[in-house]
């Protein structure tokens, strides 16, 4: 019997369309990883994606980021400390919603991460990223008309992370649960620019009964201090974050949302195809405090939607509805890792 050694590169792609009357979006990524860097069982990462309106009526949106990155999973040979180096870009521009709000951020981050795993499904990690370039412009329709307000800053942010995870797939689990918990704090900013934080907690879980598995998301985010810039404000809106509104539709300060999910297993993975179907639906709520774009939308708003999805030797596979009271109907396809 030959063995054949498995090669240390790893390719995965994404293509994803959203569709919500009159407007068409598609989504593109590639995703390049290296688990044996050098021979020595480092790994090299590099990402990139573009998000951009194909046909419509609204002014041009789009999104492209960038990302690579170094990791040493066992650093000085500790079973449990880890160190990551990486460099991003992003460029994001909203287009124009209903009320004339436009948003559009350019930005260079460069970061350092040293973490430590706790037990055996978590872990600690800090960092530090330096934003050299960070270009912000919004117009914004105040009570007054529209105003226009831009600004180039360089900012230092200091993040902590704590994540617990024991779930037993990261697309469709049937058991465990999962926890991550985030705070950041732009603690050096260029003059003109004001200090601010954001702390967000998300937590998942999932239990299973014969080919029915429920799943539920509770996540919540505020600003401890300072006011956060648009470009760092929370954001709802797209697929599995009230998927009845539009991508990063409703922008701000503070917020609060919940998703529960059934899903029915239609079929069990087969040895030839390592197929699994599934169908589901889903319940989202979420409210938007401090709003920075879209302030009709106050209070709880709710979402509900339905969706057959595969795992397939392709990765991951979402075809699904959803709609809003206040909100459009949406249809969304994602094939691949999200």
């Amino acid at each position: 019997m030959e063995v054949v050694e498995r090669s240390p590169i790893n390719m995965e792609s994404t293509f994803g369309l959203l569709a919500f009357s009159p407007d068409i979006y598609q989504l593109t990524g590639l995703r390049l990883t290296h688990t044996n860097l050098f021979g020595s069982g480092k790994l090299f990462d590099a990402r990139a994606t573009e998000y951009y309106r194909v046909s419509g009526e609204r002014h041009d949106a789009h999104e492209t980021t960038a990302r690579v990155a170094y990791v040493d999973p066992h650093l000085f040979d500790s079973k449990r400390t880890f160190m990551a180096l990486g460099a991003g870009w992003l460029d994001t521009e909203t287009g124009r919603n209903d009320n004339g709000d436009e948003f559009r951020r350019r930005q260079l981050g460069l970061d350092a991460t040293l973490g430590r795993r706790l037990w055996d499904f978590s872990y600690f990690s800090m960092g530090y990223q330096y934003r050299p370039v960070r270009e912000l412009f919004s117009r914004k329709r105040g009570d007054d008309g529209q105003f226009v307000t831009y600004n180039r800053l360089r900012s230092g942010v200091l993040i902590y992370s704590f994540g617990w995870n024991t779930e037993d797939d990261p697309y469709f689990p049937t058991r465990g649960i999962k926890l991550d918990v985030t705070h950041f704090d732009a603690a050096r900013v260029t003059d003109g620019g004001e200090k601010y934080a954001r702390t967000e907690a998300r937590f998942g879980a999932a239990i299973s009964s014969g080919r029915w598995s429920f799943l539920t998301a509770l996540e919540g985010g505020t600003a401890p201090h300072g006011n956060l810039p648009i470009g760092d404000a929370f954001t709802l809106g797209g697929p599995r974050r009230l998927s009845g509104f539009a991508t990063d539709q409703l922008r701000g300060q503070e917020y609060a949302f919940g998703r529960m999910d059934a899903q029915y297993r239609l079929n069990f993975a087969t040895p030839l195809y390592g197929l699994t179907l599934l169908a589901g639906v889903t319940a989202e709520a979420g409210r938007m405090n401090n709003a920075m774009s879209e302030p009709t939308l106050t209070g709880w708003q709710r979402s509900l939607g339905a969706y057959i999805a595969a795992n397939t030797f392709l990765g991951p596979i979402y075809l699904g509805v959803a709609d809003a009271k206040n909100g459009r109907g949406r249809f969304y396809l994602f094939i691949g890792t999200p």
